[in-house]
């Protein structure tokens, strides 16, 4: 298998326990070995809303760009490198939100200023919003402009059986489908989606 330069933990939520231990140390620890065994240059992108991701050891040498939405406590230079803000979910139709690289997320310029766009991806799910600040940090990571990034993330379509809407339009059938290997944390994320979407907001 090809060695990755650029590495990326998202978060760690109770899935798949029983082979690591049953419990959620298991899981940080499995997952932790994704960064345990990077080598001086490559890129680590950390999660800083997840204290079980950001709390994960980095060797030295290596880089770490974070994302994840606005620390209110925070300095500037302690906010993540790819920030996520403004989510906004329209029932089950799409979902709206702001990504903001700031200069210091930029791993080709370091003397440039934040830069920010918009992004609708048009499926269900305000979770959507952080696994696009996700991948909008390894694009960083890659020296991609974030608008073209927010760009591509606009055209996501979600696979089938992962939050797909379907339609029975001679029944009056709308079906939420997340049936593919759910876990208790995107069972959270559907019902959340089905309760928000009931009251039309985020």
């Amino acid at each position: 298998l090809a060695r990755p330069t650029v590495r990326v933990v998202i978060n760690v939520a109770p899935v798949h326990l029983e082979g690591v231990g049953g419990c959620l140390q298991g899981v940080a620890r499995a997952k932790g070995e994704l960064f345990a065994t990077a080598v001086q240059g490559d890129i680590c992108v950390v999660n800083a809303d997840d204290t079980w991701v950001s709390s994960l050891p980095v060797p030295p040498g290596c880089e770490v760009l974070t994302f994840g939405t606005v620390r209110q406590d925070s300095s500037d230079e302690a906010q993540p490198d790819i920030v996520l803000s403004g989510v906004r979910s329209t029932g089950f139709r799409e979902v709206t939100f702001s990504l903001t690289e700031t200069a210091r997320g930029n791993a080709e310029v370091t003397d440039v200023p934040s830069s920010s766009d918009t992004v609708t991806i048009s499926e269900p799910g305000a979770h959507l919003a952080m696994n696009a600040a996700a991948a909008a940090a390894v694009a960083a990571a890659l020296g991609l402009p974030l608008s073209d990034v927010c760009r591509d993330l606009c055209r996501f379509e979600s696979l089938e059986m992962r939050m797909r809407v379907i339609e029975v339009p001679a029944r009056g059938i709308l079906c939420l489908d997340d049936s593919y290997n759910a876990s208790p944390a995107s069972v959270r994320s559907a019902l959340r989606t089905l309760h928000n979407a009931r009251q039309g907001q985020a």
